[in-house]
Parts: C-alpha cells; structure tokens; sequence
C-alpha cells in the first residue's frame, strides 16, 4: 500500500505546488487591470499568504500529533480550494487577502512538508529519492497548468482569469476527493521511522534530527535558520516576479507560459535528482549543490536585463 500512499502524495503536491502555486505570476496583469488596483495592493496578498504559511507551520507538528494526518490534510486541501474560489470570485482587493489566508493554511498541510512527514512514515530507506518523486508533481502539475490556464487569462476577456482559477478549483475538489478516498495514517505495524531524537546514523537517509529542547540551546541552529530564512526571501521573490517582469518587458503571454512551462519540467527531474543526491551525499553537499545552481540562475537573470 505504500505505493498507492506515494501516488496519493504525488496527487497532493501536483495540485498544491502545480495548479494552485507553481503560476501564479500569470494573474497578476489581468487581475490587477480587471479589478483596478495597485501592483503594490496585489503583491499584499502574497505577503499575507506568506505570513500565514508562516505562523501556521509553527503548529504543523502540534495539529498532527493531535488530530493525525488524514484530518490535517482535509482541512489543507478544503482551505486550498476554498482558497481558489474565493481569489477566482474576488470583486474587492480585500477578497484576495481572505483568499490568500485560506491559501497559506493550505499550503502548510497539503504541500512539501506533509509530503515529507508521510513517505518518512511509510518507507524505510532512501527517503529522499522518494520524496524528491513526490515533489517532481511540482513541476509536472506546473507544466500542465500553465499551458491551460495562460490561455483562459489572456483570451482578450477582462474577467477571463476567473474562468482559470475556476478550473483549478475543479481540478483541486477532483483530487481532494481521491486523496481522502486512498490515505492511510501509517502501515498496520506504527510508522516505518521511529525517531530518535539526537541519536545520528550515516548520510541523508536516517537521521531524523533533534527535538526543539535539545537544538535551541545550539547556536548553529540560529545560524541555520537565519540562513534558511534568507535563501527564501531571495528564491521566492525572484520567482513570484519573473513572469510579471517578462510580461512587462513586452514578452508575448505565450513565450512566457512557455517559459513557465520549462521551468516547470526542470523541476521534475531536479527535485528527483536533489533527493537522491542527498540520499547518497547527504545534506552538506546537496544544500551547497543546490545553492550553486541559485546562484547560476541569478546571473543568467541578470545577463537577461542587460541584453534587452
């Protein structure tokens, strides 16, 4: 059954990450022209979205333990799509913020990090080859939903990007449905890791980490939360605004779904590649692997903007 459990995750995370995350740069023209506001009144909602993600997760090990997996994913996929709806019906800027605090609830129990929590309880060995398979739906579900919602967004209709979000939502209750209907909490024995806290094995594979009483006394923790805490601020921004900035470049909504698209696939085959690096290399060399490649992509960004 554990296979069915990791078709279930690759299910979750095509929706989340690739139908109701991945593009959301393709909205923001049309719905900043349809509903009359500021680029600065709709880049709220993302903080708000961010901000709640944020806070939520400070109890995403709390609610689990409490009310276990399956509750906490139905109450992520339930705000995700009611999430969709809300922003595809919106007629007033503060419709978005209530949509985009429903958005960052669902984010937190249906994206990577109940992804994780699950395949650690069912599978053994080479947790990250696996979990890197499950987050690969990022970039599947992004390819595919770009290419059919960048053409409902600009079919020449002011409020055509609602019809987008719209389908998504569908799409989002379709799988909701089908994710609640196949997971299990854990196999029949208890879950398949049992943790350790602060007891270490070898490589990516085991180690389960400390628990929070042991690692706050640590100054590296600190060290690598502000670290964590700043490679986000860098990653989310420059991909929240690339596509927008393509679009006001004068790029055609095509070549920019286009893009969107290739990212999209490179994610599917780099998150399965990350994971199985880590399994064999462990953390240390596939965070500086990773933050290579970050680096890399700024400055072909920035070769970009000098070239135009």
């Amino acid at each position: 059954y554990k296979w069915v459990i990791l078709a279930t995750c690759f299910l979750m995370e095509f929706l989340c990450l690739g139908f109701c995350s991945s593009n959301v740069g393709l909205y923001t023209k049309a719905v900043t022209e349809a509903l009359h506001i500021k680029r600065s009144v709709y880049s709220l909602s993302h903080s708000i979205r961010y901000i709640t993600q944020v806070v939520t997760a400070l109890y995403f090990g709390t609610l689990v333990n409490r009310f276990g997996v399956k509750k906490m994913v139905c109450v992520g996929l339930t705000s995700l799509t009611a999430s969709v709806v809300v922003r595809g019906v919106a007629t007033e800027f503060y419709h978005l913020y209530i949509g985009s605090v429903l958005w960052g609830v669902g984010i937190v129990f249906v994206g990577g990090t109940m992804a994780g929590t699950i395949v650690r309880r069912w599978f053994h060995k080479d947790v990250g080859r696996y979990t890197g398979i499950v987050m690969s739906a990022n970039g599947i579900g992004g390819a595919i939903a770009a290419q059919i919602i960048s053409p409902l967004i600009n079919n020449g209709e002011t409020f055509g990007y609602r019809k987008a979000y719209l389908l998504s939502a569908a799409v989002a209750l379709g799988i909701s449905v089908l994710v609640m209907i196949f997971l299990r909490e854990h196999p029949q024995d208890g879950p398949a890791i049992q943790r350790t806290a602060g007891k270490k094995t070898f490589k990516g594979n085991l180690w389960q980490g400390y628990s929070y009483e042991v690692i706050r006394k640590k100054p590296y923790f600190y060290a690598a939360a502000a670290m964590v805490f700043l490679t986000g601020i860098s990653l989310q921004s420059i991909g929240s605004i690339s596509i927008v900035y393509m679009t006001d470049m004068g790029m055609s909504a095509g070549f920019v779904a286009s893009i969107a698209t290739v990212s999209s696939l490179c994610l599917t085959v780099t998150k399965i590649l990350v994971g199985t690096v880590y399994d064999k290399k462990g953390l240390h060399f596939t965070l500086l692997m990773c933050q290579l490649a970050a680096i890399v992509a700024f400055m072909m960004k920035g070769i970009m903007d000098n070239s135009l």
